[in-house]
């Protein structure tokens, strides 16, 4: 049965899983964000794989010289302690690779990311047959291990999570300056070597916060997702911080909330729901992973600035406005050729190259837009072009004409290819190239083809156009 969500934050076991999630995925999408924008998203890979090795001699040495009762706290401190020396080590590899031996970087995250999750593996393997319980409990760190979460771990994780915001307050205009622009950076005296060991510090430090709840695979899933989701968003640097916070702790809290409830509902073994559904368990760093990967995919699709369906809705709009000024284009023609606004549907059958019920929706469309209005005669449909519309007619025309003049004369190319190209910049040239093309083509008459070019509109008549 599903519970109020307050009570994730009140409940005596929910709690600590809940807030201790929510710290972590806030400091990895923080961190994150600086991650991506400085276009080195493979780090965070790269160090959570690192800090394998540390996480498993860490916690053999605290099985080896500490009891397992009462002393949660110093097993916590000693895993974290050897998950961010391993990750520093794996920090010192790459520097090494790529400074001394002058490896790609791209190769150096690579290889240092094979190396220490290879030793990690080993290691864990060894420990398979002599400590079974030990190596269940590393294992855990793979993918996370959040239903053991304390209050004590959360108040441990509540001090990194401070210290990482600390530190991105205290150097946020050193860190935005390195991003954008290091050369400026330098000139003005930031020590960008300061700033990018900084910023390693910061991604080690939300990595060694994650493998609990996330673990070293997953963890940098979250320093990418929230980051990337609010990079889409907006172009400010602080308005992209607030976007990935809250993002990540969104990502965090219904994690665990749909971890515990989905894991519920299939534990409750019901009518004709078999044991082996029933058994079904839905661990929580997988899950916050997806509710990230989820508000990842939906900003994409739908993101008011650069979302997919946005994009489409743009370019069907474009496509299908260009479906409208090439038939009123045509109808125009036709009625400058015989000197008549109006055009019956049978002489637009004769030119119009598509489909009968496209050409009657585009009718449509002109007549709202006000290019026609359609007068009914004895027996026979007849649009008659406003003078709205042939104005529009005769600057679509105009463009078109003036742009293969161009082509011609400018790029060189033969006349019978120039349709092609005029036919899609008809639509995009604005008035002022349209001005410019007037000029450097001397005010021209005819176009390539010995087809008149129509005048052009004053402004305050082309203006009345766009209104």
């Amino acid at each position: 049965m599903a519970i109020p969500l307050i009570h994730y934050f009140t409940d005596s076991v929910l709690h600590a899983p809940t807030i201790g999630c929510m710290l972590m995925c806030l400091t990895a999408a923080l961190v994150g964000t600086f991650v991506v924008l400085r276009k080195k998203s493979l780090i965070g890979e790269t160090l959570s794989h690192a800090c394998y090795p540390g996480v498993i001699i860490a916690l053999f040495i605290e099985r080896l010289f500490f009891s397992a009762e009462n002393h949660e706290l110093v097993q916590m401190l000693i895993v974290l302690g050897g998950a961010a020396f391993s990750s520093f080590l794996g920090m010192y590899t790459i520097h090494i690779l790529e400074k001394r031996y002058h490896v790609s970087t791209d190769a150096a995250l690579s290889a240092t990311l094979s190396i220490f999750f290879g030793i990690g593996l080993l290691l864990l393997s060894g420990l398979q047959q002599e400590y079974p319980s030990l190596y269940k409990d590393l294992q855990s760190y793979l993918f996370g291990q959040v239903a053991t979460m304390r209050d004590i771990h959360v108040m441990v994780y509540a001090i990194l999570a401070s210290f990482v915001l600390l530190l991105i307050f205290l150097y946020f205009r050193e860190i935005q300056a390195v991003i954008f622009d290091s050369t400026f950076a330098d000139i003005v005296g930031i020590s960008l070597k300061k700033i990018e060991t900084l910023l390693f510090v910061m991604v080690v430090l939300a990595v060694v916060i994650g493998i609990r709840s996330c673990g070293v695979v997953l963890i940098s899933a979250m320093l990418i997702f929230p980051a990337a989701a609010a990079r889409q968003c907006s172009h400010n640097l602080i308005a992209v911080l607030g976007i990935a916070a809250i993002f990540g702790l969104i990502a965090g809290f219904f994690g665990v909330v749909l971890s515990h409830e989905v894991s519920t509902y299939f534990g409750e073994t019901g009518p004709g729901m078999s044991s082996s559904i029933s058994s079904f368990s839905f661990p929580t760093g997988p899950m916050i992973v997806v509710v990230a990967a989820c508000i990842f995919c939906i900003v994409i699709f739908f993101s008011g600035r650069t979302g997919l369906v946005l994009r489409l809705y743009r370019k069907g709009t474009f496509l299908w406005n260009c479906e409208q000024e090439n038939l009123l284009k045509t109808m125009w023609k036709v009625c400058s050729q015989k000197n008549n606004p109006s055009i019956s549907i049978q002489e637009i059958d004769e030119v119009w190259q598509g489909s009968r019920y496209t050409l009657h929706i585009l009718l449509f469309t002109l007549r709202k837009r006000g290019w026609i209005r359609k007068k009914v005669s004895t027996g026979t449909d007849k649009y008659i072009l406003t003078p709205y519309g042939m104005l529009w007619g005769r600057k679509i025309v105009r463009l078109h004409r003036l742009w293969e003049l161009y082509l011609v004369t400018y790029c060189k190319m033969a006349k019978d290819r120039v349709h092609p190209s005029a036919e899609q910049m008809e639509h995009s040239i604005t008035p002022e190239i349209e001005k410019e093309l007037t000029y450097i083509l001397h005010n021209p008459k005819n176009d390539p083809h010995a087809q008149p070019i129509p005048e052009g509109l004053d402004n305050d008549l082309y203006k009345s156009l766009l209104r």
